[in-house]
């Protein structure tokens, strides 16, 4: 069994709690990889931490919602 990377956890959890700024991010990918992945999200000016690691209120609705 192969465990997922920290780095790519962290990705996931960007695009689990990410909005519509992040369709510039994806589109600006050439190539799937961790590299490009942080050059993208420098370019577009966002913070990965804010993102992933900031502690959420539960309460908080997610910016996909909508989607039911």
């Amino acid at each position: 069994m192969k465990n997922e990377s920290l780095e790519w956890s962290e990705v996931q959890a960007v695009l689990s709690r990410g909005d519509e700024r992040l369709a510039e991010v994806l589109a600006d990918m050439e190539r799937l990889s961790l590299a490009n992945w942080h050059a993208a999200m420098l370019k577009a000016d966002l913070d990965i931490d804010a993102f992933a690691h900031e502690k959420w209120d539960e309460e908080r609705e997610l910016p996909w919602v909508i989607i039911r």
